[in-house]
């Protein structure tokens, strides 16, 4: 068996400003540079934080060429991400074993980019580009995050504008089988408190996994996207920053058979299916420094859609079937940490209003006459499709808080606590192209 391997090189880095060093040497020692994280909603250097922690910085991120949270999942023990479609659609989410497995439910696992709940599984492992940092945290952290965070918390974060700084950064790369990709952003200051900045991203490959039918490969990628943030200082203890952001993610994304011959002999597929997502949002986030700490206002809105259509997975063109959903949502945080000789605290408030549309089919192309598929199986005519249409509804609203004591030197003592409301309502149909008959599913 020939194993087929997707890779990815890095053809060039150009950047228009100078580069800091993320390590010193003096007098033949070697001094690293303190990795500072927010974990705990503030800034700390991540020795100090008492949490189950992988960080990924920039250099990690770029030298590791991660576009996608699955690529810092796959280098974390205890944790990971996979697809229950093949795509990026309805990804789950696993750390320490704690998931959720059933799809569309709430995750177990909450994953914030910016600040930024991202409440539907479309969405967590969206290509994002000019990533800072990633800071995965495992075990529960309901006490630090607003939303989903029993098995525990993932915080994303991009790069913010830069005050007085103005510069462009360029990265291309190859790989096997068409794959090309790059990323292009620009840092613009306006004025001493005021800078813009702008990064685009894309990647294209015409997929590694043949179809033994003709056609386009499975496993390709059409993806692109962008993000823009602008950074307003009106004074010195107060920044405000509004962000917007969009991708796409397209493909061939399936290949089920046989894993002992799927690598070398491609698959067997009359109907390939195609895959698409699309996310996108704004938020606005407020900071003021006070004396005792800070105030942390973020408001946001998100939407994603996605959508597949094909087959069976088989030579023969027997059965198709798709799905649609359309989500949106609107978070509202605030929060307030601070810090004296012997306390460090958070608390903050939380709400989450959500909907979703979820439409799914399933049906054969080919007229079945009865007991074709399994006894007492109705005769059904070519083309038959039935279907669900979902809508889902969700209000969360939570207050949440921690504080950590220095008793001594070397001993703090931590604790927390959480009170949350959830409602979710679900309005659902089931139909066929034929009216109120359907024996796939219970038709209401």
């Amino acid at each position: 068996m020939t194993l087929r391997m997707h890779v990815a090189v890095l053809l060039a880095s150009a950047a228009l400003t100078p580069a800091v060093s993320a390590q010193e040497a003096s007098e033949g020692v070697t001094m690293l540079e303190a990795i500072t994280v927010t974990a705990q909603r503030r800034e700390q250097e991540a020795k100090d934080v008492p949490v189950s922690l992988r960080v990924f910085s920039r250099k990690d991120i770029e030298g590791r060429i991660v576009k996608r949270l699955d690529d810092a999942f796959a280098a974390t023990p205890n944790a990971s991400l996979t697809s229950q479609r093949g795509g990026n659609d309805a990804s789950s989410l696993s750390i320490r074993g704690v998931t959720t497995t059933a799809f569309g439910a709430d995750p177990s696992v909450g994953v914030y980019i910016d600040d930024v709940y991202v409440g539907n599984d479309n969405g967590f492992n969206m290509r994002t580009g000019d990533l800072e940092q990633i800071e995965i945290l495992r075990g529960p952290q309901g006490t630090l995050y607003g939303r989903n965070a029993v098995g525990g918390a993932v915080n994303m974060r991009t790069a913010s504008p830069v005050l007085g700084v103005n510069s462009a950064t360029i990265q291309t790369g190859v790989g096997t089988d068409g794959l090309v990709f790059g990323s292009a952003t620009a840092n613009v200051a306006f004025a001493d408190d005021a800078a813009a900045r702008v990064t685009l991203h894309g990647d294209r490959s015409d997929g590694w996994l043949r179809n033994a039918q003709g056609g386009p490969d499975f496993m390709n990628l059409d993806n692109f996207g962008g993000r823009a943030k602008l950074l307003l200082a009106p004074a010195d203890d107060w920044d405000i920053e509004f962000s917007a952001d969009y991708a796409k993610d397209k493909g061939r994304k399936y290949g089920y058979g046989p894993f002992d011959t799927v690598w070398e002999d491609g698959v067997d597929h009359a109907i390939p299916n195609l895959d698409q997502t699309k996310n996108y949002g704004a938020s606005l986030k407020s900071t003021w420094r006070l004396d005792f700490g800070d105030v942390v206002s973020v408001t946001a809105w998100r939407g994603a859609k996605a959508a597949g259509d094909g087959g069976n997975f088989t030579p023969l063109a027997l059965q198709n079937g798709g799905y649609e959903r359309d989500y949106g949502q609107f978070t509202q945080e605030v929060r307030a940490n601070g810090e004296t000789d012997r306390f460090n605290w958070t608390a903050g408030a939380f709400l989450l209003s959500s909907k979703e549309k979820r439409f799914g089919y399933a049906g054969f192309y080919p007229a079945l006459p009865s007991d074709f598929l399994f006894p007492g199986q109705p005769a059904l005519p070519a083309n038959y499709r039935e279907g669900t249409q979902s809508d889902v509804d969700s209000l969360t609203m939570s207050l949440f808080g921690d504080i950590t004591w220095r008793l001594t030197d070397r001993l703090d003592l931590i604790g927390g606590a959480r009170l949350s409301y959830d409602r979710k309502s679900i309005d659902y149909d089931h139909g066929s192209n034929l009216g109120a008959f359907a024996f796939l599913a219970p038709g209401i």
